[in-house]
């Protein structure tokens, strides 16, 4: 679909928390980033995903472009795929509740950007 997609992960090939933890949150993001990308009728499409581990805490940062039709109501995010609000970002929160951490989400009007962060 044409979209610049960088990636720079420094994190170990084994963590204390099982793979399909990490797929919650690596798999929405992506997920919603693919999409947000290919809605996207005009300018630069783009995805950049930075992990690293630090002193036993996993951050995830991502930068994804979107056509500014995001709809946040009191802190929540609605989908673009039905008229309530959408799983996927409320999944990546509780995953990183359940390590001890959290996530933030937030957009300019072409950027949508992605903050997670684990203790581990």
């Amino acid at each position: 679909d044409g979209i610049d997609f960088r990636v720079h992960a420094a994190i170990p090939l084994i963590l204390p928390l099982p793979d399909s933890d990490l797929c919650v949150i690596f798999g929405n993001l992506l997920e919603n980033a693919a999409e947000a990308c290919a809605r996207m009728e005009q300018g630069r499409r783009f995805v950049s995903l930075q992990s690293v581990l630090h002193t036993g805490v996993l951050t995830v940062t991502m930068d994804n472009s979107c056509n500014g039709a995001v709809h946040e109501e009191n802190g929540r995010f609605r989908s673009s795929k039905r008229s309530d609000f959408g799983v996927g970002l409320s999944s990546i929160q509780a995953m990183a509740s359940a390590y001890g951490g959290g996530a933030r989400f937030t957009y300019d009007g072409s950027v949508f950007s992605s903050s997670v962060y684990l203790n581990l």
